[in-house]
Parts: C-alpha cells; sequence; structure tokens
C-alpha cells in the first residue's frame, strides 16, 4: 500500500483534536471538557448530518456532511483551528479557579459570598459584544469582554484572580 491510499497516514482531525486537548500544556488532561452534538437532517436516504463540537459549553465548530464522518471531521478541523488560536486562560477554567482561590484562603467566614459577577450586551444581537464584571465587596476586582457572556465571564475572572493575588483580598 502506497502512502497516499494507507488509512493510517492519513489525516484525522478527531484524534488531533482529542490528543490537542490532552497534551496542551496547562496542566491538566481538557479532553472532558469536549462535547459534541449530531443531528440528521431529512430522511436516510437524503440525510444531512450536522456536528457539533463545544468545549466548556462554547461552541467551537460545526461540520456538515452528507456522512456522519465528514461532518465530525469538518467540525473537529474548526475546533482544532479554534482551540489551536485560543489563549491559555480559555482552555483553563477561571470562574472556577477564582472560586476555589476564594474558599482556599478563607479564614473565619467564607468569602464567596462577597463575589458578584454582572454582564451587559452591547450593540445588536448578530454583533454583540458582552462585558462582564466581578466586584468583591463592591470593589471592582476584573473585567472582561467577549462574543459571548461564558468568554467575557472567564476573562473578567482570570483578571479577577490576578488581582487578588496582587492587591489581596478587598476589605470593602
Amino acid at each position: 500500500m502506497n502512502s497516499t491510499t494507507d488509512p493510517s497516514s492519513m489525516a484525522d482531525p478527531v484524534r488531533d483534536l482529542n490528543n490537542y486537548l490532552q497534551e496542551v500544556q496547562v496542566g491538566t488532561n481538557l479532553t472532558p471538557f469536549l462535547s459534541f452534538t449530531n443531528k440528521q437532517i431529512g430522511p436516510n436516504n437524503q440525510a444531512v448530518h450536522i456536528f457539533t463540537y463545544t468545549f466548556r459549553n462554547i461552541e467551537i465548530g460545526t461540520g456538515r456532511g452528507a456522512s456522519i464522518s465528514q461532518a465530525r471531521r469538518d467540525a473537529a478541523t474548526q475546533g482544532l483551528q479554534y482551540l489551536r488560536t485560543a489563549s491559555a486562560e480559555f482552555l483553563l477554567d477561571p470562574v472556577r479557579d477564582l472560586n476555589n482561590y476564594l474558599q482556599e484562603i478563607q479564614k473565619p467566614t467564607t468569602l464567596v459570598p462577597f463575589l458578584r459577577f454582572s454582564s451587559v450586551q452591547q450593540g445588536p444581537n448578530h454583533q454583540a459584544v458582552h462585558v462582564g464584571t466581578y466586584t468583591f465587596r463592591d470593589v471592582v476586582i476584573g473585567t472582561g469582554e467577549g462574543i459571548s457572556k461564558g468568554i467575557a465571564r472567564n476573562a473578567a475572572a482570570t483578571q479577577g484572580l490576578q488581582y487578588l493575588h496582587t492587591h489581596g483580598i478587598p476589605s470593602g
């Protein structure tokens, strides 16, 4: 068999996507945060499959095709491209990290109830920018923006965690 027809030599974006999430250097295997859906439109003999990958509830790739495998490969290719250009902050879970930090440093009382998140959407729905803000005891500790509320929340949480590490807990 020559290398152009050998299936083991062909690119496999689904495998590559999973491998990337296992190998990316963020200190943890990110594969459990990857999920997918498959939807079939039309009767079996004329079906179009729509396959969508999500990472931490954010859509990262969608593929369409006459077969599930084609739709899945296209979605995985898009997803891999998306994740390769994503920042490390996106790959991690800064919201969880911020809450965990507050739980770890709590001394006589719990600090998590003093943490608040709010967001506003700017612009029309098709071009929306979400701006998220974390406050702690009415002190702004982090702001972030993105094309979704989740991205804005993650960016604000990352900044909030940096604030707390640098400035300590606001006394408010």
